[in-house]
């Protein structure tokens, strides 16, 4: 895209974001201008601007890739385009600038289930919301395949490299397992295995994990959910009273249907993956992504959760967060004993009817342990559990066996970690009406930590 006006100092050049980084280019028309020297680039979204600044740009070739990690503080936008400035002077040195539209590349190339899977994420997380059912059902989608192996696959570009006459037929299995969490900063290798449709792919799982633990950017900000209700406001004040009487309470009724339907939806789902859990016994590749999937499934829960409550006050009682959690925690740290008919299949590793806890069993057997931007969310869930059954402190020792698995040599309980898992809490299970405060919650997990890492 080319900057206003056509004169000499103006270059025209494409930006495209591919996930780690963002691919420049330039035309060939402008190769006699370059390489460019005393560059500055400036990243754009909504109030966000973050400098780059480069020494040379475009040195060898007409195209160039710069981690998002050169641009500080940069923070990927939800719902916002992205615009890239350029300042800098030429191999002449003459001065010269342009602008352009950042395109993603993950938007452009998204398979349907990944861009409803998205959609879906950024409901859940809008202040006033309500998600469609089919979006929901994504997302479950997308969990359950993370779970089977099946989110990623080689693509014939990443394929025909690797299928060589005398190698392994395992190395040309369409069938891939990478870890979709963490995601890395060099994804070339990546590239070279899986191609950029197997990319993608990867790319799209881990930007809707992103968007659950990263929660509070999605949806209206306070001032314009405020000027909106003042809008709606003065609106109903214009109508007749008793009309705006009876549309207000047949709006009322339709939220709570749709709260219902969602409720309904998503507690399907819910069982229906907590049965596969229950009674799975995952391989070394499975075993991967077991944390990525369980996480991602129950913040869909919790957010879904303040959604119907929000919709559906009179549901309150019947949607315990607290119930929720645990059974969450016992679901993955839990001993998972089988019905009396349960058959055991002969393929399994487990031999009889009560299966080890999954935690426990990657753990021990793979060498799998939660990533800490994942072990987040389980902290928060253990404070919770501490703070809502035992507030005096009664039960020194309830929650250290939860926090001995999710604790690991990565993990460390600094000022980032703390605040990421008081944002957790407050978004997703802490009901609007309490007292508690931020202080109280990370007063309880200094406790807990201290009884977990105490030798």
């Amino acid at each position: 895209m080319r900057t206003r006006g056509d004169d000499a100092g103006t270059l025209q050049f494409w930006a495209v974001d591919t996930g780690a980084g963002v691919d420049l280019a330039a035309p060939a028309a402008s190769r006699e201008r370059l390489p460019l020297h005393g560059v500055e680039l400036i990243a754009r979204a909504g109030s966000q601007a973050v400098r780059c600044p480069r020494e040379t740009l475009f040195a060898d070739s007409l195209t160039t890739h710069l981690l998002w990690t050169a641009f500080p503080g940069w923070t990927r936008p939800r719902n916002l385009s992205t615009s890239l400035e350029l300042s800098a002077t030429d191999r002449y040195g003459q001065p010269v600038r342009g602008a352009c539209f950042v395109e993603n590349r993950m938007v452009l190339t998204a398979d349907p289930m990944h861009r409803s899977a998205w959609r879906g994420a950024l409901a859940l997380l809008a202040a006033d919301a309500m998600p469609d059912l089919a979006d929901i059902a994504a997302i479950f989608g997308l969990a359950d395949s993370i779970f089977a192996g099946r989110a990623l696959s080689r693509s014939p570009e990443g394929a025909a490299g690797e299928g060589q006459p005398g190698e392994d037929a395992a190395l040309r299995d369409p069938t891939v397992h990478i870890a979709i969490w963490p995601p890395r900063a060099d994804e070339s290798d990546l590239h070279r295995r899986i191609g950029a449709n197997g990319l993608g792919r990867l790319q799209w799982c881990r930007a809707v994990l992103e968007t659950f633990l990263r929660p509070g950017n999605a949806g209206a900000s306070g001032a314009e959910q405020a000027a909106a209700a003042a809008q709606d406001d003065g609106a109903d004040d214009e109508q007749d009273p008793v009309l705006a009487v009876k549309e207000r309470e047949e709006s009322q009724t339709q939220d709570q249907k749709a709260a219902d339907r969602l409720w309904d939806r998503v507690m399907a789902d819910y069982d229906r993956l907590q049965g596969k859990l229950h009674s799975w016994a995952p391989t070394e590749a499975e075993a991967l992504n077991i944390w990525p999937g369980a996480v991602i499934v129950f913040l869909v829960i919790a957010a879904a959760r303040r959604i119907v409550r929000r919709k559906h006050p009179k549901m309150e009682q019947e949607i315990s967060i607290g119930e929720l959690g645990e059974g969450f925690l016992r679901l993955v740290f839990d001993e998972r004993r089988q019905p009396p008919d349960f058959c055991c299949p002969r393929w399994f590793r487990y031999r009889r009817e009560t299966f080890p806890p999954l935690a426990e069993d990657i753990r021990k057997t793979f060498g799998i342990v939660v990533h800490p931007d994942l072990a987040i969310v389980l902290l928060a869930l253990v404070a919770e559990q501490k703070m809502r059954l035992d507030p005096q402190n009664e039960r020194p020792a309830m929650g250290r066996r939860y926090l001995t698995q999710i604790i690991s040599d990565d993990l460390h309980l600094d000022a980032e970690t703390r605040q990421a898992c008081c944002r957790i809490w407050r978004h997703y299970l802490c009901d609007d009406a309490t007292k508690l405060r931020d202080d109280d919650f990370c007063a309880t997990l200094d406790r807990l930590w201290q009884l977990a890492t105490k030798v």
